[in-house]
């Protein structure tokens, strides 16, 4: 019996810890979502082609872990800002440690294709892709979301089940 006890009140620690965490993710995501949606806002847009793309491996460390390689998809774009041509680079606002999601990425959007996406005003070399970007706005956001949501149900099943195995 003592052992039941101690067991569901660690599954239910457990899945309060595992759903905060869950919960962090939604309100990051959340926060995210809201900072860029007033960038979309403030920011110009503008309709920019494609001239190339590239695919970046990135290596950093998070806390004591080990290394972490993310990769992720870069275009080169051409555009027009008060009658001047400009050449810049805009990501597509997150990585995967999978290379070939960002390689599915770059091939959406071959050379010569039109991108709708949005410049800085005090700065015209920054871009960020358009909410009329079909698919390409708030995609950090919404993945962090993603995985917030499922992390908060994980959390939610090892709770219950720690309350049930307790009654």
């Amino acid at each position: 019996m003592t052992h039941e006890i101690r067991w569901s009140g660690l599954l239910m620690a457990l899945g309060g810890a595992i759903g905060l965490t869950g919960m962090f993710a939604l309100a990051m995501s959340g926060w995210l979502y809201w900072r860029e949606s007033r960038r979309q806002r403030s920011w110009t847009p503008v309709t920019a082609e494609v001239l190339g793309h590239e695919v970046v491996r990135r290596t950093g460390r998070a806390g004591t872990s080990s290394r972490n390689i993310t990769y992720e998809t870069r275009f080169t774009v051409r555009y027009q800002v008060s009658g001047q041509t400009l050449t810049s680079r805009v990501g597509i606002g997150y990585g995967s440690s999978r290379r070939s999601v960002m390689d599915q990425w770059a091939e959406r959007f071959p050379n010569g294709t039109p991108l709708l996406l949005k410049y800085n005003p005090r700065n015209p070399v920054q871009l960020m892709f358009s909410d009329r970007q079909a698919g390409m706005a708030h995609t950090g956001p919404k993945s962090l979301a993603m995985w917030g949501g499922i992390i908060l149900g994980i959390g939610a099943i090892a709770w219950t089940s720690g309350k049930k195995a307790a009654a």
